[in-house]
């Protein structure tokens, strides 16, 4: 047995000179030193020998594996070198630091996207899509919005194909789709991006995100609208003690109709330029689903009732984060995202 283990130590001697590569190196560390190795085969074996020569052959066998591990350090350390000086010939510093890696984040408007799916999730919503492109019918005229409707100026678009294909201006369009696919009661959030041709200001952009919420049964009721919206909002801005205000407004596709305000996170209801010194920040319309747009979708208004809101990502992301423009989220500029 002893031969054979110093066999193996002159083999390596001899295959280690023709040895240039790391890689070339670690298939030779792997034959004389890998579970299946004849070396480490024969000092399994040792057990195997009678008593009397045990501890010499043990005492040998360890001391060849150390000198196959030291010969391979040694010629690892050479080729190192070896690599070093012709890096060093091509004018090459390798003792100059390396570039550090810029690790990327999710962009502040994906983060609330999420939590956003998440919040609602929990308070029993069902996830909902729907296309961003979109016919007229989808998005106005089965929400009682024909074409010679005034609402339709507050979201003056871009259209694809005139008077019929355009890019969707709310996410209701998607609910339009909801009411038509599904039976109630119906309990969905349908969020995704929208496309307005507005001007672009602190508060506003012409591309944003909306999430869109749906509920329709038997006894929905405006106590279910307030609950839902004030533990959801107050989720979302990670403040239980924000207020939430609910006052009356006009949509055509609900009735009653309700705005929505939240406490001004920025100056805490004391009135600054970016709540235009109300102290408040409006958060969406809401209201009951009306009568008439049921029927449209053919579901029994006399049964069956409802209500809807649609807020937008990118306010909710402005007031947790105290982002007073929101063309910021827009940039990309690596600077303003690294802080997310």
């Amino acid at each position: 047995m002893i031969t054979k283990l110093k066999q193996s130590l002159e083999n390596l001697v001899n295959e280690l000179e023709g040895i240039n590569t790391k890689e070339e190196l670690n298939d030779i560390k792997i034959k004389y030193l890998g579970r299946k190795s004849d070396l480490i085969v024969l000092l399994r074996s040792i057990k195997e020998l009678p008593e009397e020569e045990r501890a010499e052959a043990g005492r040998q066998g360890n001391q060849i594996k150390k000198s196959i591990e030291s010969l391979i350090e040694k010629k690892s350390i050479e080729i190192t070198n070896s690599k070093s000086k012709e890096y060093i010939n091509q004018g090459i510093d390798i003792t100059y630091p390396g570039k550090q890696m810029q690790l990327g984040k999710l962009h502040p408007i994906t983060q609330m996207y999420d939590e956003v799916v998440d919040v609602f999730r929990e308070l029993g919503f069902t996830i909902w899509e729907g296309p961003d492109i979109v016919d007229d019918w989808h998005c106005f005229e089965m929400l009682r919005m024909p074409k010679d409707h005034p609402a339709r100026d507050s979201q003056d678009t871009y259209y694809i194909e005139k008077d019929r294909i355009l890019p969707r201006t709310h996410t209701s369009a998607a609910q339009s789709r909801a009411m038509i696919q599904l039976e109630p009661p119906i309990k969905v959030l349908v969020p995704g991006r929208c496309y307005r041709n507005e001007k672009v200001d602190p508060r506003h952009t012409d591309q944003f995100y909306q999430f869109e919420g749906l509920v329709l049964d038997e006894n929905a009721s405006v106590k279910d609208l307030k609950a839902t919206l004030t533990e959801a909002f107050r989720r979302l801005l990670n403040n239980n003690d924000i207020e939430i205000r609910f006052r009356h407004n006009h949509f055509p596709y609900t009735e009653p109709s309700i705005e929505v305000d939240a406490t001004c996170i920025n100056c805490n209801g004391k009135g600054c330029p970016y709540c235009s010194k109300s102290g408040w920040i409006e958060l969406c319309g809401a209201g009951f689903v009306h009568p008439e747009v049921l029927e449209n979708f053919g579901i029994d208004s006399e049964k069956y009732q409802g209500y809807a809101f649609g807020p937008g990502i990118e306010r909710f992301v402005a007031l947790k984060h105290k982002i007073p423009d929101a063309r910021l989220m827009l940039e990309n500029d690596i600077r303003t995202l690294k802080q997310f």
